[in-house]
């Protein structure tokens, strides 16, 4: 589904390891999800259902930063 190779039922936890760059833009929507003790199981769909961020445009977001530091295109 996506070129981060996660999706949204992964955790927030997962996210950060896979991609740390991903930090900056949740932190962008005041997302309190970095260094949470809940981002251990709390998936990245729950995580923007609670804060009100739709999953495309959190994961377009974090693509283009992602890209933005020399990721894959």
């Amino acid at each position: 589904m996506h070129a981060l190779h996660v999706t949204p039922s992964n955790t927030i936890a997962e996210l950060l390891a896979a991609h740390p760059v991903a930090a900056r833009v949740l932190v962008s929507h005041r997302m309190h999800c970095v260094g949470c003790e809940i981002a251990p199981f709390e998936t990245i769909a729950d995580a923007c259902r609670t804060y009100g961020v739709a999953v495309e445009e959190l994961f377009n977001e974090i693509q283009q930063s992602f890209e933005g530091q020399g990721g894959p295109t």
